[in-house]
């Protein structure tokens, strides 16, 4: 014992689940002697392997060896924190420590030979909570090599406030009244070797042990069988300890202890599970020992309780008594804050240390014991009906004198009835019988509780109701009530016009809303109020008015013309208030303008101005803005389209669809008399005896003039011809054409009869004329053709036989033949073509605006042209 510091155990009762097995007499005292003795005086450290069977439900508070508080239970994790699959739980468990589990073992010497694990001298393979326990104690042995001083239970303390959580997410964690983080498996966590000796180096021993019970509980309560509510039962701990372990000893009889789950919560809140439901059908719990740790460092002052609930149904059993044992260090503190030590306390002063105000009087116990030397068990030490802290703290009189001021009332009648200062002396100042914290004025003797009240806005009868039972009567039954009269409305509550205007008060107030107090005027006399009529110097507006449409509020409604809103009185399609207001029509009237088309067409319709008449100044029918020209009858959308350049039918064209050809004709002159009658056809043959001949261009059907056809459109003569120039001719303004015929009878002709006439007789090829007119897009072509027919006739009074004939013919009557030539040679008309095709040197198309003659010099030949005049 005081050769060895440290015991490390590995070995224990069966892990089974089905074991309660606690050490014997003589083990228990070698704890005993162990922890007090050993270490000369510190104290031996066990620790203990917590056991192996959690495959089994085990639980390492079913080993009376392991829950032992002079041991320390050591559980076991893997090499990865968490929980070895056969580490009991156990609310006993100090700390953890790894071990195996995951496949990983732990290596360290073996005994020699084959008496080992191995029958070398080392195993790698060396695991459960066997393991963890000795690691456990290799660190113990670095804490005392830190510090050498150190008790047993100092030893414990530093383990647990050393341990590391580990399994964090775990859901056994929890934190227990004095903030240690405690697991059902794992006790405080995993040992922390190098915080635990950096902690143990400067560490400062604990207090002395102290122990505390609380007797054995005689409860014989009943277990309900099956889930349900569990039986409860309570007892108080006075001694106030800074807890380390705590033993429960049940005494339970139940024919199935395996069905019952049993836990201890502290005052602290803080609950530790002693044992679960597990497969036990082992009887009863017979003054069975049960340790937790899960409490250390929590007060122990306070209520406990134990908790056991059945929870499998089949059996039944009864709880027949338990105790609690308190281990720790006894601390003289003052739990309830109140200044007086919770020993004090409770050995001298009988209040609660738990309770700063054990009378609630709101004076903490400390102060009337040692401040006012009032009775802390009772809340009015005086008995004056004030709680001694009102007193004290709130009025300032004395707890322990009941009438503070002397005046004959006590502090609490004066404080709670008379609500006068209970320090200053009550007078009746005015002597009317009534103490001035009664009398609601007392320097004037006619006002007091028993004074009549009057209307006159003083309280006479010290109610806080001023003038009451006047807001029930109307004196001057004006409808006004007294109260009102006389303090909202400043009138007279026995007259009922106060102001004499012939309204009553009531009537002005109620109904009016005008000013009781003025005169009021009706100017313009037309029986109403001005302030009923909205204007008074008008006669004609007022509320009994009609309203009419002129943008007066005749009525007096606030609103102008609403009578109209939404009507057509003159049903024109307009509403009366837009013609009134916005168009200026008139809204009685649909035809404002007079004509004759309503105002609402004009504006909705023919979008014209309905203050304007729409008029139809050329009487077709058709008024202005449906008439292209309201000035000219003839045009309006119902006419005819006629050739004049004018849009006859309002339709946007000019003159389409006319038929231009049937309104031009052109008329022949001399030679050409007939040509009206076959432009187009036939050539005509001219002689050359000087025959004039002219084309004259005729407009008929229409209204209009050659003159203006001439100035609208574009009108052409053209003039084409095969053969040499034989004529003159003459364009005048483009209404006719004019060519002047050879004449070969004469003695000075031209070159050209002089080319022409001097040879043999002969037609000559025909020549063109054709009149173009262009309008409106469409071209119209007239033309006409004819041939010269060359005939030198002989001698006066000579045939060609040699006889005479003067006018040229032969006797038979018939013409010249045309093979004949001058001189009476006969020449074949083959020749004469011939040589007229010789003479053929230009082709002429000549068109002039004035008379030309033809060009001097021989003829040549001339391609068509186009002249425009």
């Amino acid at each position: 014992r005081q050769s060895i510091d440290i015991y490390s155990n590995s070995w224990g009762p069966s892990d089974n689940g089905n074991t309660l097995e606690a050490p014997g007499p003589l083990m228990l005292a070698a704890f005993e002697s162990d922890a007090y003795q050993g270490r000369a005086g510190l104290g031996n450290i066990i620790t203990w392997a917590a056991g192996n069977g959690l495959n089994n439900d085990d639980n390492s508070n079913y080993d009376g060896y392991a829950n032992n508080r002079f041991t320390i239970a050591v559980a076991a994790t893997t090499h990865y924190g968490d929980n070895a699959w056969y580490s009991e739980p156990g609310d006993n468990i100090l700390v953890a420590a790894p071990s195996d589990g995951d496949g990983e073992g732990i290596t360290t010497t073996d005994i020699e030979g084959s008496a080992g694990y191995t029958t070398n001298d080392y195993t790698d393979n060396f695991g459960g909570t066997s393991s963890a326990t000795p690691l456990v104690s290799g660190v113990i042995a670095l804490i005392l090599e830190a510090n050498g001083n150190l008790t047993w239970r100092d030893v414990q303390h530093i383990l647990v406030n050393s341990a590391r959580v580990n399994d964090a997410n775990d859901w056994s964690w929890g934190i227990n009244g004095a903030g240690h983080d405690v697991s059902h498996k794992y006790g405080f966590g995993v040992i922390d070797a190098s915080a635990a000796v950096q902690l143990a180096t400067n560490w400062t021993n604990v207090g002395v042990e102290a122990n505390a019970t609380s007797g054995v509980q005689t409860t014989n309560l009943v277990i309900t069988d099956g889930p349900s509510s569990p039986v409860t039962d309570t007892l108080q701990i006075t001694t106030d300890l800074q807890l380390e372990s705590v033993d429960v000893i049940v005494n339970i009889d139940h024919n199935n202890r395996g069905d019952l789950e049993i836990k201890l919560i502290s005052p602290s809140g803080t609950e530790s599970v002693l044992t679960t439901e597990h497969s036990d059908s082992g009887y009863d719990y017979y003054y069975w020992q049960f340790s937790s740790v899960h409490f250390w460092d929590e007060p122990s002052v306070g209520n406990w309780t134990l908790s056991v609930d059945d929870r499998s149904s089949g059996t039944t059993g009864t709880l027949d008594n338990w105790e609690l044992i308190l281990h720790g260090v006894e601390v003289n503190r003052d739990s309830d804050l109140d200044g007086l030590l919770d020993d004090d306390e409770t050995n001298n002063h009988s209040t609660n240390p738990l309770d700063n105000d054990t009378d609630d009087d709101f004076l903490l116990d400390g102060l009337e014991v040692l401040t006012y030397f009032t009775d802390p068990l009772n809340p009015d030490s005086d008995g004056d009906g004030l709680l001694d802290g009102i007193e004290v703290l709130v009025n300032g009189t004395d707890p322990l004198d009941p009438d503070t001021d002397d005046d004959g009332m006590s502090d609490g009648y004066e404080v709670n009835v008379t609500g006068s200062d209970p320090l200053f002396y009550d007078n009746d100042s005015d002597d009317d019988g009534w103490y001035w914290f009664s009398d609601c004025e007392d320097e004037n003797p006619l006002i007091h509780p028993e004074a009549n009240e009057t209307l006159n806005g003083i309280d006479d009868d010290c109610d806080l109701y001023i003038d009451e039972g006047w807001n029930e009567t109307d004196s001057d039954s004006d409808n006004l009530v007294d109260w009102a009269e006389y303090h909202v409305h400043g009138t007279n509550p026995n007259l009922r016009d106060s102001d004499g205007d012939g309204l009553s008060d009531g009537d002005e107030i109620l109904i009016k809303q005008s000013d009781p107090l003025s005169y009021d005027n009706d100017s313009d006399a037309d029986g109403w109020y001005w302030f009923e009529d909205c204007n008074d110097t008008n006669f004609s507006l007022n509320p009994g008015q009609e309203e009419l449409l002129d943008g007066f509020d005749n009525d007096c409604d606030d609103a102008i013309d609403e009578d109209f809103q939404g009507r057509d009185s003159d049903e024109d399609g307009l509403f009366d208030l837009t013609e009134f207001n916005q168009l200026g029509t008139d809204p009685f009237h649909n035809d404002t303008d007079r004509d004759g088309i309503s105002d609402g067409d004009e504006l909705l319709v023919t979008h014209t101005d309905p203050l304007i008449p729409d008029l139809d100044e050329d009487g077709d029918g058709y008024r202005w803005f449906d008439d292209c020209d309201d000035n000219n009858s003839a045009i309006s959308p119902d006419a005819n389209e006629t050739w004049n350049w004018l849009d006859d039918d309002c339709d946007g064209d000019i003159d389409e669809d006319v038929n231009r050809s049937a309104h031009l004709t052109v008329r022949g002159d001399g030679a050409l008399t007939k040509l009206s009658e076959r432009p187009n056809g036939d050539f005509f043959t001219l002689d050359s005896n000087g025959t004039d001949f002219s084309a004259v261009l005729v407009v008929n059907g229409t209204n209009f003039t050659i003159e203006d056809l001439i100035a609208n459109a574009d009108v052409v003569w053209q003039v084409w011809s095969s053969s040499p120039q034989l004529w003159d001719y003459d364009v005048e303004n483009l209404s006719s054409i004019a060519i002047e015929g050879m004449d070969c009878n004469l003695t000075f002709y031209t070159s050209l009869e002089a080319n022409t006439c001097d040879t043999h007789n002969r037609t000559l090829p025909y020549t063109q004329i054709t009149l173009v007119v262009e309008d409106g897009g469409e071209r119209i072509e007239m033309f006409f053709r004819f041939t010269y027919a060359i005939w030198n006739p002989p001698a006066p009074g000579q045939y060609d036989d040699g006889s005479s004939n003067v006018d040229g013919t032969e006797s038979d009557g018939e013409g010249i033949d045309d093979s004949q030539s001058t001189g009476g040679t006969t020449i074949s008309s083959e020749i004469v073509i011939g040589l007229a095709a010789a003479l053929v040197i230009a082709m002429i198309l000549l068109l002039v605006t004035t008379r030309r003659k033809p060009p001097s010099g021989p003829a040549e030949l001339m391609m068509p042209e186009l002249y425009r005049f």
